[in-house]
């Protein structure tokens, strides 16, 4: 009951948002690495055919979310355009944990299947949806939000684009439990006993 209490309250907490954007781009398009001119290549992206391939057969396994994202990292041509992507394949009874995207709004698109998805806002206002295939939903940048699978037998597929090549992610577990933030702090913040906050910890560590 306590790890439940400490999760539910671990949701509440909006992480810090950053005020943070794209930096400005004065020519057409960024300028490939190495000095040589651009070509068609350079325009294009491949690296979602695997995902693609894998979400028509059904492959992701129960209980896991595959994501694959293409950012300014991977696809040079997207910085400073305030564009990247992500397909996110949900197996049968999986939730992509509490997250938020510090420097983008997200987008998303179910392509297959449904997903429950919620958000909290900075005041503390919860908000949820059960989105169908060819529904949209608004993550505005910053706010913690989570997308699931509730099916336990069907997959779900969804599309994903951000507000900024390269949005960053901080997965709400990872960030409280996954770092060595001292567990008195933890157990003090929560107001439970350290051996929960312990209990919380194990499976990052």
């Amino acid at each position: 009951r306590n790890i439940m209490a400490i999760m539910a309250a671990a949701l509440v907490m909006v992480l810090v948002m950053v005020e943070a954007g794209d930096p400005e781009l004065t020519t057409d398009y960024p300028a490939p690495e190495g000095g040589a001119g651009p070509d068609s290549h350079y325009f294009t992206y491949r690296g979602m055919r695997t995902a693609a391939q894998t979400a028509t057969a059904n492959a992701t396994a129960p209980g896991s979310v595959k994501t694959t994202r293409v950012t300014s990292e991977s696809f040079g041509v997207l910085k400073g355009t305030g564009l990247s992507a992500a397909v996110l394949d949900f197996g049968p009874s999986s939730v992509l944990a509490p997250h938020t995207h510090p420097r983008a709004a997200e987008l998303l698109f179910v392509v297959k299947g449904a997903l429950h998805v919620g958000l909290v806002d900075s005041s503390g206002r919860y908000f949820n949806q059960t989105l169908h295939r060819g529904d949209i939903f608004v993550f505005p940048r910053g706010l913690l939000h989570y997308q699931a699978n509730l099916n336990s037998s069907i997959p779900a597929l969804a599309f994903s684009t951000f507000s900024s090549s390269n949005p960053g992610t901080l997965a709400i577990p990872n960030a409280l439990f996954g770092v060595p933030i001292p567990t008195p702090l933890l157990a003090q913040a929560f107001r439970v006993p350290a051996s929960v906050i312990d209990q919380l910890k194990a499976p990052f560590i």
